[in-house]
C-alpha cells in the first residue's frame, strides 16, 4: 500500500522548504496549502452524517455546504481550483475521515494512484496518533528548528510574543517525540539547521526511510518555497539562516528563553548559549499564556488585514484559532 506524508512542526521551522525538496521527487505530491482542519473533522463526523449516509450524494452535498467554509477550501476558491462537490463525491472511495479526506488531497496534490501524496500542516504536530489512527501506513517527517531562530522568525514574521512561542516550541516538541514513541518505524525527526547544511544527506536519510530512490533533482527548487523572512523569494537553500538569534535578540531575552524551554533544546541535540545546563526550566504563567494567545491573534490579523481582504483576513484568523482549539482538543 503507499503511503501517505504528512510533515510535522513548529510554524517558521522549515516546513515549507521541506514539502518543496520533497515535492522535486516524481513519486511525491504534498498539497500546496495546509489543511490544518483534521481533527476538528474526527471530533464533528458523525455529527455531519458519519460514514453510512454520506455514502449518499444529498448528505455528501450537505457535508460539503458546511466544510467549504473552512480557511483551507476559501484558500482554494481564491485560487480558483475548489474541487466540486460532485467531483470530490465521485473520487472517494469510501465515506470515513480518512477516506473523504485521501480523496480530496489526491485530488488537489494531483496525485495519481501509484505517487505519495502528503499534506504539510504544522499543528499536526499535535495530533500524531490521530493522524496514524485516520491513516495506519502514514510516514511523520517532523523538522525541529532551534528554539531561539524560531522564536526569533515567528516574532518578525508575524509579531508574535517570543516568550509564549519558545513556552509552545517546547510543549509540542515533547509532545510529538512522545507520541512517536509508538510510531518508531514511521516516523522521521530532523533539524533544520542540518537540512541547511547537509541538504543531500538528510534527503538521502528520508527516502530511505520512504522506500524510495534518491533524486538529486530534489535539491533544485523550480519556485521559492518563503514569501516571508529571510530566505523570501530564494530559489536556493539558505544555509546561513541559522544563529541569526545571536545578534539579533537581546541576551536578557536569550536567557528566558532557554529556561523555558531548556530540557527539550539539549534534547534535540542544541547547546545552551547563556542557560546553564541542566537548570530547571521555567513555565510560563497561563494567565500570561492566555494574555499573549489573543495579542498575537490581533497581530497576526493586521498582519493579514496588509495582505488580504477583509474577508481572507477574518479566515486567516479562524484558522488561528482552530489551531488553537485544535490544541485544546488533545488535552
Amino acid at each position: 500500500m503507499t503511503p501517505q506524508i504528512f510533515i510535522i512542526g513548529m510554524p517558521r521551522s522549515g516546513t515549507k522548504l521541506l514539502r518543496g525538496l520533497l515535492n522535486n521527487h516524481p513519486q511525491i505530491s504534498i498539497l500546496s496549502i495546509e489543511t490544518e482542519f483534521l481533527p476538528y473533522w474526527e471530533k464533528n463526523w458523525d455529527s455531519w452524517s458519519g460514514e453510512e449516509l454520506l455514502c449518499q450524494y444529498d448528505n455528501f452535498a450537505r457535508f460539503y455546504s458546511k466544510v467549504v467554509n473552512l480557511p483551507y477550501f476559501s484558500y482554494k476558491a481564491d485560487q480558483g481550483s475548489l474541487i466540486a462537490a460532485e467531483e470530490w463525491y465521485r473520487r472517494c472511495e469510501n465515506f470515513s475521515v480518512s477516506g473523504v479526506f485521501e480523496a480530496l488531497a489526491r485530488h488537489d496534490a494531483k496525485a495519481d494512484k501509484d505517487m505519495i501524496w502528503g499534506d504539510k500542516s504544522p499543528s499536526y504536530i499535535r495530533h500524531v496518533p490521530l493522524i496514524k489512527k485516520l491513516f495506519p501506513e502514514a510516514k511523520i517527517i517532523h523538522i525541529i528548528r532551534d528554539v531561539r531562530d524560531y522564536c526569533l522568525s515567528i516574532n518578525k514574521a508575524w509579531g508574535k510574543n517570543m516568550l509564549r512561542a519558545a513556552q509552545r516550541w517546547a510543549d509540542d516538541v515533547t509532545k510529538a517525540k512522545k507520541d512517536a514513541e509508538n510510531f518508531k518505524e514511521d516516523y522521521f525527526e530532523l533539524r533544520y539547521e542540518d537540512l541547511l547544511e547537509a541538504p543531500n544527506d538528510q534527503l538521502k536519510k528520508l527516502c530511505s526511510f520512504l522506500s524510495i530512490k534518491y533524486e538529486p533533482r530534489m535539491l533544485i527548487l523550480e519556485n521559492p518555497t518563503e514569501n516571508i523572512g529571510d530566505a523570501k523569494g530564494s530559489l536556493s537553500i539558505v544555509q546561513q539562516n541559522s544563529r541569526k538569534y545571536i545578534t539579533r535578540i537581546s541576551g536578557s531575552k536569550i536567557l528566558k528563553i532557554e529556561k523555558i524551554s531548556s530540557r527539550v533544546l539539549e534534547n534535540c541535540g542544541y547547546r545552551l548559549d547563556l542557560a546553564e545546563a541542566g537548570v530547571k526550566e521555567e513555565r510560563m504563567n497561563p494567565i500570561f499564556m492566555t494574555f499573549f494567545q489573543i495579542v498575537d491573534g490581533i497581530n497576526l490579523f493586521k498582519y493579514s488585514i496588509k495582505k488580504r481582504s477583509v474577508g481572507s483576513s477574518l479566515s486567516f484568523l479562524s484558522k488561528y484559532f482552530i489551531s488553537s482549539g485544535n490544541r485544546r482538543i488533545n488535552k
